[in-house]
């Protein structure tokens, strides 16, 4: 009875260790898919989402399919042609181009709060709108026009005595959540403290003329009625708040698109073709070197010391970190060879890396050729030679190509051995001595230079759905090996 108490209790526990450890296996995989297919970012904005101006006019774009709204302080930009590419509103990299009906240009001009004359300098197109506009317009006109989607303007601000932006101590306002300022506007925050800023009640006031008498004073405003209260030397502070925005994370565009300035804008187009030209090169070098070392150990080598030491030091070298891979590429093919970051440099450097598990994995295929096929050869007058050719290697395939494809799918994530060897670079690569950027190296940039989470988990999907692939593929030849 105690032995069947015992042995229930430990399938209970083998069971219930299986289940957690599949449980945070796929907990990983559904977080990195989930933050890969959808965005959720948090990013600080001047005005107040869902406040727009009233205006005369309709402002129009054939781009961006994400665009809804455009602040008030970035049309005014665009309006004195200090906008001259959408990648910095939207992160799509393409030109951007001002059109203005003619009549439109008084009430636009004087809605930005700017003289007409500012924006015929800063480039604006003036005149009858073309039937056909290049990619990247911006319409503004007296009626929305077809085809092109009509862009809203937040307008409102959220604007406050200098005071309470002010540092006190280590704490100080810097912006608003949207609970935080819920809790403003409604009454529930009754100090600036409450928020993490200066002990000063939150008074709200309706006169913008009025907030710098009073030192914990708050309004909202139009962002004109700010602008022209600073001019006029009005002691004001503008209170950004905290806009989370939702979307699709992984597209089409992003997979295809080339990569600009380092990931902050445009996508991974070059990225994936760089990591497919490292993967076939490195595969081209440890592949031929990986599966003759096999071949010499298992049918040239003799039985001894010498053999025992080979296999000592492959099985040692395979547990090396990648970072030690790294800092010896660093020293002999960036440095003495004179390569720099490189391709090459990095090829070669990954491929020393994965060389063990091809040895391995190609010793083990061989091993399971029968013996009998190889003494049928020889008896027949084949060479040793032409037996490995034609009969060992022929016989081993499918356990030689699935050690390279899970050494392949090793090499793919690499990111520690290529720090100090294949570079940055995120054109697509032209030659052997230049450099580079991988999917790994350009998930771990992105998110030590801060350009984006978002776009560093949508690489990230990507580089575990191609590992994903490798291994399903390593998987399905293994099943064809048995079966054969």
């Amino acid at each position: 009875m105690n032995r069947i108490r015992v042995n229930a209790t430990a399938l209970f526990l083998i069971r219930f260790l299986s289940f957690i450890a599949i449980a945070l296996l796929c907990l990983i995989l559904g977080y990195i898919t989930y933050r890969g297919l959808y965005k959720s970012e948090k990013i600080e904005s001047e005005t107040l989402g869902g406040l727009f101006m009233e205006q005369d006019y309709f402002i129009n774009t054939s781009s961006h399919e994400g665009l809804r709204t455009l602040s008030y302080f970035t049309l005014q930009k665009m309006a004195l042609g200090k906008v001259s590419s959408w990648r910095s509103i939207t992160s799509v990299d393409e030109p951007f181009s001002l059109y203005i009906e003619p009549a439109m240009v008084e009430p636009f001009a004087r809605s930005m709060g700017i003289e007409k004359e500012l924006i015929l300098a800063g480039g604006a197109r003036i005149g009858k709108i073309p039937k056909v506009l290049v990619p990247g317009a911006l319409v503004i006109s007296a009626n929305p026009i077809s085809g092109m989607k009509t862009v809203q303007v937040e307008d409102q601000v959220l604007v406050t005595n200098p005071k309470v932006m002010e540092l006190y101590g280590n704490n100080r306002v810097t912006s608003l959540s949207k609970s935080q300022l819920e809790g403003v506007l409604s009454g529930d925050v009754s100090s600036w403290d409450q928020v993490g800023g200066p002990n000063l009640p939150t008074t709200r006031n309706k006169n913008i003329g009025q907030l710098s008498l009073n030192e914990g004073s708050y309004g909202i405003f139009s962002a004109k009625e700010y602008l022209d209260a600073k001019k006029k030397g009005s002691a004001l502070s503008l209170l950004p708040t905290e806009k989370e925005e939702r979307g699709a994370n992984l597209t089409g565009s992003y997979l295809v698109a080339k990569t600009v300035e380092s990931g902050k804008y445009g996508g991974i187009g070059t990225i994936i073709l760089n990591t497919l030209v490292m993967v076939l090169l490195t595969l081209l070098v440890a592949g031929p070197l990986g599966i003759s070392a096999a071949v010499y150990l298992e049918e040239y080598a003799r039985k001894g010391k010498i053999k025992d030491s080979i296999s000592s030091a492959i099985d040692i070298l395979s547990g090396i970190p990648s970072i030690i891979f790294g800092l010896f590429g660093l020293l002999v093919f960036v440095q003495l060879c004179g390569w720099s970051f490189s391709l090459i440099s990095g090829t070669l450097t990954v491929s020393l890396m994965i060389l063990p598990t091809v040895i391995r994995t190609s010793q083990e295929a061989i091993k399971t050729v029968n013996p009998t096929l190889k003494e049928a050869s020889l008896a027949l007058g084949a060479t040793k030679l032409e037996t490995i050719w034609h009969i060992v290697l022929p016989s081993s395939k499918r356990g030689i190509v699935t050690g390279l494809i899970l050494a392949i799918g090793r090499s793919i994530g690499e990111t520690a051995a290529l720090i100090y060897t294949i570079g940055s670079s995120t054109d697509l690569v032209h030659g052997l001595t230049s450099s580079c950027r991988v999917l790994s190296m350009h998930i771990y940039l992105t998110i030590t230079e801060g350009q984006s989470s978002d776009k560093a988990f949508a690489s990230a999907l990507v580089l575990v759905v191609m590992v994903l692939l490798i291994n399903t593929l390593a998987k399905i030849l293994m099943k064809g090996g048995r079966k054969s």
